[in-house]
């Protein structure tokens, strides 16, 4: 004999449904940090282009960086 069906709790999601809610951070629009370049028709300066140059070098070696201890971390790991 079964027992009166509970109303108060949610069946689980459905196996491959997908959550409404992210598993990571929203980015936040307003941040400057990931501001969109200037327009493609606007010119800049030497000296403003350079800049702009050596800061997306400095991050490109940051992310290589980041990528080299990850995979050295990873290679690290014992798997079983």
């Amino acid at each position: 004999m079964e027992g009166p069906l509970r109303r108060d709790v949610e069946p689980p999601p459905a196996q491959g449904a997908y959550s409404d809610q992210p598993d990571y951070e929203q980015p936040d629009p307003n941040d400057d940090e990931h501001a969109p370049p200037p327009m493609a028709g606007t010119r800049l300066s030497p000296v403003d282009q350079q800049a702009q140059i050596d800061e997306i070098q400095a991050r490109l070696r940051e992310f290589r960086e980041a990528v080299r201890d990850l995979t050295e971390s990873r290679r690290r790991r014992r798997y079983f």
